[in-house]
């Protein structure tokens, strides 16, 4: 079954890029550092792999984000937390975050370092500590130091599509401390 871009990517892609947008530490009403997201298709090419348009894209099919950030102040920013979510019906590709340093979140709330570990009791009633599948990462969170006046980085991540279902609203940020 072929899902096209205008059902899947629209709602998803377009709320991702206008939280992005607003949800940045303020400053003069201006933000600090403003985002721009960008989708594609991973594609196997002679050669290696390529990126391609998302305009139709099936199940088990790999999807690469690129969130661009950058500083619109004349001074450098600090402590910039980079949030990029993974909405139901994908699934974050282990691995595949760059930078690698990124740590995740199944609730938005709280993250830490992959893979993502909790206790589950086992068959005989034992806790035991296993890692949560990468099915059930909703975010991925970069923090960075400083981001020079003017300057700007990208970060990364690939998802599996793994059914179709609608996009689900997500709130992507990007936030700043002074």
């Amino acid at each position: 079954m072929k899902i096209n871009k205008n059902h899947l990517l629209r709602g998803m892609f377009a709320t991702c890029s206008l939280v992005l947008l607003v949800s940045v530490a303020k400053s003069e009403n201006k933000p600090q550092v403003s985002s721009q997201l960008s989708a594609y298709k991973v594609v196997q090419a002679e050669g290696g792999e390529k990126l391609a348009s998302t305009q139709v894209i099936k199940p088990g099919e790999i999807l690469e984000y690129q969130l661009r950030y950058s500083n619109e102040t004349p001074r450098t920013v600090k402590n910039v937390r980079v949030v990029l979510p993974i909405p139901a019906g994908l699934e974050y590709q282990s691995t595949s975050a760059k930078p690698a340093e990124a740590m995740a979140s199944v609730d938005g709330r709280t993250y830490s370092a992959m893979p993502l570990r909790r206790v589950e009791k086992n068959a005989q009633g034992i806790a035991t500590m296993v890692n949560i599948p990468t099915s059930e990462y909703r975010f991925l969170r970069w923090s960075v130091s400083s981001l020079p006046a003017g300057g700007s980085a990208t970060v990364a991540a690939r998802v599996r599509l793994v059914e179709a279902k609608p996009a689900a609203k997500v709130a992507a940020t990007t936030t700043t401390n002074r």
